[in-house]
């Protein structure tokens, strides 16, 4: 909504940071970053423990966007060590439509419909998403779901757009669309 307040003034009270993530992290079954450039909340501390609760058998989820991954400053902090995905520098610009990737198209994250050419003209008649977060490659184990049609990682294989995996007992995922 339009507003002609000062940002200040649009929260009655202050966001409750250090309570969430000193005091009820551990009853969060799923911590998503999404569009989410942590440094200007002062976020840096809690994102070692981030980590923990996701080792210790919690959920992580980054979405992209012009504040998540590299550009949000992620790619040497403890999320980035859970992260099913190592991070590459930078954006990729244009419209793209991903590519389910080969041997997925059962995986219940991208299975559109239950025949497999049904849910493939599914895919096919999705709009297009609008850029990327650069994807350097996928980890050992992890699950890559849906790719680039165009832009490989380092290791010369198609680039991963949505990517889900294992951090110790936890879970994450990995969207890297603008």
């Amino acid at each position: 909504d339009l507003t002609r307040a000062n940002q200040e003034e649009l929260s009655l009270i202050p966001f409750p940071t250090e309570e969430l993530f000193e005091q009820h992290l551990a009853s969060f079954d799923l911590v998503i970053f999404q569009d989410f450039d942590f440094g200007p909340y002062q976020m840096a501390r809690y994102l070692p423990r981030i980590r923990d609760h996701v080792r210790a058998g919690g959920s992580f989820a980054m979405i992209g966007g012009g504040r998540s991954f590299s550009a949000g400053g992620y790619t040497r902090t403890p999320v980035a060590e859970i992260l099913p995905v190592a991070i590459g520098e930078g954006e990729i610009e244009g419209d793209f439509r991903p590519a389910v990737a080969t041997g997925m198209q059962r995986h219940p994250l991208v299975e559109l419909a239950r025949d497999s050419a049904d849910s493939a003209a599914r895919w096919a008649e999705l709009a297009p998403m609008h850029g990327a977060n650069r994807i350097a490659r996928a980890f050992e184990g992890t699950h890559t779901l849906l790719v680039h049609p165009g832009a490989k990682g380092e290791d010369g294989a198609p680039m991963p757009v949505l990517a889900v995996g294992e951090a110790n007992q936890g879970r994450t995922l990995a969207l890297a669309v603008d």
